[in-house]
């Protein structure tokens, strides 16, 4: 009976032996793996702090070459944004405050759908929102309807076609479709330029209303009217 419980010590004594290099070699193994992250960590960390320095230093040596600095290129990138924003949307000016069809209320949207039944171009399923711009300060104020869709290519498409309203009959309405304008989301500077070619156009017509003027490629284009 002795020997069998001195036997049976050793035979733990061996194992617990066993475990414990187990768990060293365990502990070990882990250390190294901790110590491979580390150094692999700090190699992307550098490699990082690299390219972004790279980076700045492109900017910087772009910014002094072409004489613009990083926070005027901040600028003109939160402009380009700003335009593809607005490449989405378009501008309805003309439409009454309180629109109506066969005697019934209707909203702007409403409005929105006809035109583009009207004239065949858009989808009624891409607009997104459609809000008046601007403050109502009086009765007689007609607010522009700005329009956003879900893609430039829809507005493209609308503004193509909108001189089909010019020659639509619209019974029923409270106001006309012909007396409607269809124009871009254009920017402040746009809005500017434009209101100048206007008034270019409108002087151009009053020295010579024998011939055309149109506006086409930010100028005013004149072309000979057709004779009956």
């Amino acid at each position: 009976m002795g020997t069998l419980i001195s036997h049976t010590k050793m035979v733990l004594r061996s194992a617990c032996e066993k475990i414990d290099e187990q768990k060293s070699d365990l502990i070990q193994t882990k250390n190294e793996l901790i110590k491979c992250k580390s150094v692999k960590l700090e190699e992307v960390k550098e490699t990082v702090q690299s390219e972004m320095k790279s980076f700045s230093d492109v900017v910087k040596s772009k910014s002094v070459s072409s004489g613009l600095s990083p926070a005027k290129i901040k600028m003109a990138v939160h402009s380009a944004m700003r335009d593809e924003d607005r490449a989405k949307n378009f501008i309805i000016f003309g439409a009454e405050e309180e629109l109506e069809c066969e005697e019934e209320e209707m909203s702007d949207k409403d409005l929105v759908k006809d035109i583009f039944g009207i004239v065949k171009g858009g989808d009624e399923r891409s607009i997104i929102k459609c809000e008046r711009v601007g403050v109502k300060k009086s009765t007689d104020a007609k607010r522009p309807i700005k329009v956003t869709v879900k893609d430039a290519e829809t507005v493209r498409d609308v503004l193509s076609k909108a001189k089909i309203l010019k020659s639509f009959q619209s019974p029923g309405y409270n106001f006309e479709f012909c007396n409607l304008f269809l124009s871009p989301d254009r920017s402040l500077e746009e809005r500017i330029s434009r209101q100048n070619l206007v008034k270019e156009m409108k002087d151009m017509i009053k020295k010579d209303p024998n011939k055309k003027y149109y506006i086409r490629n930010n100028r005013v284009c004149v072309a000979e009217k057709p004779t009956a």
